[in-house]
């Protein structure tokens, strides 16, 4: 951290007045392990590599930063935070939003089909989008990068990860900064190949990376059963929810074909239960995320698009119904329990033949995955 100073209250570092309000009215108290690193870091003014997982505030960190850099009588576009998917930019907006309720800047959101005046974009203070969207608005003019002071690559183990599609996108809008821009990259997972493409375009990085074996989730309690087919761990499922009295649940398949059959199943047992996959239309996925959060219904069958970009924090149960195939999925989906310091539950059905799999994701975050005690309800 080259000695940079570490923030213990909020109100040790010189930030601005309104934005303090906006921080203490959101329901922040003192800032976690990440801002208390992450927030002098980027106000510094150097590019900022950040790592932390999921649930421990970094979309608080860029959000205060990004909040403290502006300067308000300057009508121009001075922050861009990319998202990977349109729901992680929504919860971008309304984290930003939030806190920006004493400060009024201007903030604009940029995703699908959103925008219905495109001619005063440049007159905002703060731009957050996914990466189409944006090199959309810069290929018709409607967007002018030239006096960007900082540039946010959120979730930047998916953006520069040449198999999800990204990087191009991404390169094209480095291209259309400026070199003196500021960049900042954040995700709660990096891994070495996303490290080494971060050194084309940043300039001497401070990195805040927290190692493999600090990332597992406090607070989560993490089990496995056992189970020989689809149909058997459907009946354990059943068993669970017979048993227990859980808030929301995310359930994780690895296919949509899975995730449909399961929905199906659960329908069929009269559960209240939506399905999420990437065939799913933009604005159904967002009526399914309103109604979730006000508990209209108590469980969601999903692939891996919402194992990121969803925070609810009543989510208290996550089920890998399929254990994830990339061990740097696991985080990810499990996150979506246990926000904030909240108590959560992950329950992971296995097959003798994933056995192996699941010991390398214990060892690979150095953390304890154990049989499902018969007690389970103690935990939840």
């Amino acid at each position: 951290m080259n000695n940079l100073q570490v923030i213990e209250e909020f109100d040790d570092y010189p930030l601005k007045e309104d934005l303090l309000k906006g921080i203490y009215s959101y329901g922040f108290e003192k800032p976690s392990s990440i801002q208390k690193k992450g927030i002098p870091a980027i106000l510094s003014g150097r590019d900022t590599i950040a790592q932390s997982q999921s649930g421990t505030g970094k979309t608080g960190t860029f959000c205060i930063s990004s909040l403290q850099i502006v300067e308000k009588e300057k009508e121009e576009i001075q922050v861009v935070i990319i998202s990977n998917v349109r729901e992680l930019a929504e919860q971008s907006y309304n984290v930003i939003s939030s806190l920006n309720n004493f400060l009024n800047y201007k903030i604009k959101l940029l995703i699908g089909g959103n925008i219905s005046d495109t001619n005063n974009l440049n007159k905002n203070h703060i731009i957050i989008c996914t990466p189409g969207k944006l090199i959309s608005m810069i290929n018709s003019y409607k967007i002018n990068l030239n006096n960007l002071k900082l540039l946010v690559i959120d979730e930047a183990d998916e953006m520069l990860d040449d198999k999800a599609g990204f990087i191009n996108q991404i390169k094209t809008i480095i291209n259309n900064i400026s070199k003196t821009t500021q960049i900042v990259i954040t995700s709660a997972t990096l891994k070495y190949n996303t490290l080494n493409i971060t050194e084309k375009f940043m300039n001497n990085p401070l990195k805040i990376v927290i190692k493999n074996n600090e990332l597992t989730l406090e607070g989560i309690s993490q089990f496995y059963v056992l189970l020989n087919s689809d149909m058997v761990k459907l009946d354990c499922l059943m068993d669970i929810y017979s048993s227990l009295c859980v808030s929301s649940t995310m359930i994780f398949c690895n296919s949509k074909k899975k995730a449909q059959w399961l929905t199906e199943q659960l329908k069929f047992k009269n559960f209240a239960v939506k399905c999420i996959n990437g065939d799913i239309e933009q604005k159904q996925r967002e009526l399914i995320y309103k109604d979730f959060i006000r508990g209209v219904f108590r469980i969601i069958v999903s692939t891996d698009i919402w194992s990121r970009g969803i925070d609810v924090n009543s989510v208290g149960f996550v089920v890998n119904f399929d254990l994830p195939f990339k061990k740097e999925s696991y985080i990810h989906r499990i996150g979506r329990s246990g926000r904030y310091g909240k108590k959560g539950v992950a329950i992971n059905f296995i097959n003798d033949k994933e056995y192996n799999h699941l010991k390398k994701i214990e060892e690979y975050y150095s953390t304890q995955i154990l049989e499902m005690p018969v007690n389970i309800e103690k935990y939840i």
